[in-house]
């Protein structure tokens, strides 16, 4: 249903930021903190603005006063997007990681202006999680990719510059031997005791699973579509022939 053509747009609190906020265009223009003379006279200088052009202001431009966020509101604005709606219970594992990354951020430039967050901001995050986290080289490297589509996000949504993503693309990840941050250790095979221990507590069909995992080296993902009529039990040793429809694999 279409507004009134007499609808004003309100002066509002954005509780997270303790900003005055007003949305004009669909766009929120922040006015300062809440309450004061100084983000009442803005909100009237751009609603005014605003009704001379129309009722259709186009958004602001780059640098204009307006549009200058922090960046702990991009932070916010990004997370309520990925998941406008939590539920009790589980967290989802893409919200799980991403969390993780915007209190790392949040921590060391949630009050700066998302304007002024630079690849040097981004190599100074990557050094916060080798020295202070203590986190592996292949993890600093997502997390700081996740920081990049974070700022992605907010250039899509005209939230800030398009050249505050571009230079934060220059900065690249962290290679072998180039840091101080440690490698994470490579996953070795379950030892033959540990699965022996294991097998009387299993079912007979997910045993024989794991016993032919080990002597054929089948991915679980090949073995579970393993057919009965895919194995030619003739001959010694059976022989399995995949198939997809009527076309060998």
């Amino acid at each position: 249903m279409p507004r009134p053509a007499a609808f004003i747009p309100a002066y509002t609190l954005h509780k997270a930021s303790g900003q005055a906020i007003v949305r004009l265009s669909g766009h929120d223009h922040y006015l300062g903190p809440h309450g004061t003379p100084e983000s009442r006279q803005k909100y009237d200088r751009l609603l005014a603005e605003w009704l001379a052009q129309g009722r259709s202001a186009p958004r602001p431009k780059e640098g204009a006063e307006s549009t200058v966020l922090l960046v702990s509101e991009v932070l916010l604005k990004f997370m309520e997007q990925l998941w406008p709606a939590p539920q009790t219970g589980k967290i989802p594992k893409e919200v799980a990681n991403f969390r993780l990354v915007v209190r790392c951020v949040h921590k060391l430039y949630g009050d700066r202006p998302a304007t002024t967050f630079g690849p040097l901001a981004l190599k100074a995050v990557h050094t916060h999680m080798i020295e202070v986290q203590d986190l592996c080289r292949s993890e600093v490297n997502k997390r700081v990719g996740r920081v990049k589509r974070i700022f992605k996000w907010a250039v899509s949504e005209e939230l800030i510059p398009s050249s505050i993503y571009e230079a934060l693309r220059t900065v690249e990840g962290i290679r072998l031997g180039k840091s101080k941050a440690r490698e994470k250790p490579p996953v070795k095979p379950v030892s033959d005791e540990d699965v022996n221990a294991t097998l009387p507590f299993l079912t007979l069909q997910v045993a024989t699973m794991v016993r032919v995992q080990r002597f054929t080296g089948m991915r679980p993902g090949e073995l579970v579509i393993v057919r009965p009529c895919d194995i030619d039990q003739t001959v010694n040793p059976w022989t399995y022939h995949p198939s997809w429809g009527n076309r060998p694999v």
